[in-house]
């Protein structure tokens, strides 16, 4: 994005995959008010989706990927998934198995936006930034 013309600072926060600490960290991301951080937030994995800006943007690269498909610890998460989704300006994913899972989880639709194998990031950044695609924009 910054070679796009874009001021970019990356967050990163320690995440524990444990399973006895996973509600507990779920219940930080979601308190975790980044707003001032700048003026829009690209999520790229979970549960950094949770996050709170009033400019979100997911573009998943995960989702929970050491939980199993239909298990009932996924089934457990569809309520935050649901709110930090549905509270998201858009929602893209960078596979098609990965938009059905999310929208599985979240009931929103997630649009298909892999980064480039070649070329041009210009039509990614077009779509985070809502210069492009928009069609599970609200």
């Amino acid at each position: 994005m910054q070679d796009h013309g874009h001021d970019v600072d990356a967050i990163r926060i320690p995440f524990d995959r444990d399973p006895d600490a996973l509600w507990t960290q779920l219940l930080a991301f979601r308190l975790t008010d980044v707003s001032d951080v700048g003026d829009l937030l690209v999520a790229t994995g979970t549960p950094c989706h949770l996050l709170r800006h009033p400019r979100k943007v997911l573009w998943l690269t995960e989702h929970y990927p050491w939980i199993d498909d239909g298990s009932t610890a996924l089934d457990s998460l569809r309520t935050a998934d649901r709110e930090a989704c549905g509270e998201a300006t858009a929602a893209f994913a960078v596979s098609r198995h990965l938009c059905h899972r999310i929208a599985r989880s979240s009931g929103r639709a997630v649009e298909p936006l892999p980064p480039p194998r070649q070329g041009s990031w210009e039509p990614v950044v077009a779509a985070l930034t809502g210069g492009g695609r928009s069609a599970t924009t609200r």
